[in-house]
């Protein structure tokens, strides 16, 4: 096998979020996933994990998926309510973290944004302007894979446009 096993923590992390969702419970859904994607987990010795893993999908073909990946995923897929919760939870920190990196100039701090936090108000706004600052520096097609996040997520989508479709 290519790639490490995601650690057990963050496995039962994600389960835990998706029967959470099952049962309408998304406030904890909303932490679950939150820990996935910054990297902070329950088990002392996975405190804090800055790189991804990779999970075995279920299924017939077994592909692999990214955890991260997947929580963004269940995240983008919860209804408002749920996308709301996430806001709440998260959207002051994500917002800090943008109003930093715009005052600093740090592309990376706006790439961490929306790595971590890409379904809250700053994450798109974050998305958004990776997107322009690529398109800017003469990299149309980095552009447009930001951009494109941005695109395939409906209730983000209509917050941008028409400015979206026409940098895409």
């Amino acid at each position: 096998d290519l790639f490490r096993p995601a650690p057990r923590a963050f496995q039962q992390q994600l389960r835990r979020a998706e029967k959470a969702i099952a049962e309408e419970d998304y406030r904890s859904a909303v932490v679950l996933l939150g820990a996935v994607l910054t990297g902070q987990t329950p088990d002392p010795d996975l405190a804090e994990i800055q790189q991804d893993y990779f999970v075995t999908g279920d299924g017939e073909t077994k592909h692999r998926t990214s955890i991260r990946a997947e929580a963004l995923r269940l995240l983008g897929a919860m209804p408002a309510e749920g996308r709301q919760w996430y806001e709440l939870k998260f959207g002051t920190e994500a917002a800090q973290i943008m109003k930093r990196a715009v005052a600093e100039g740090d592309l990376g701090a706006l790439h961490d944004v929306t790595r971590k936090y890409f379904h809250t108000q700053a994450g798109y706004d974050a998305a958004l302007l990776v997107g322009r600052r690529q398109l800017d520096r003469g990299h149309p097609l980095a552009a447009a894979l930001s951009l494109k996040r941005l695109y395939d997520v409906p209730h983000a989508r209509s917050r941008f446009e028409p400015t979206l479709s026409l940098l895409l």
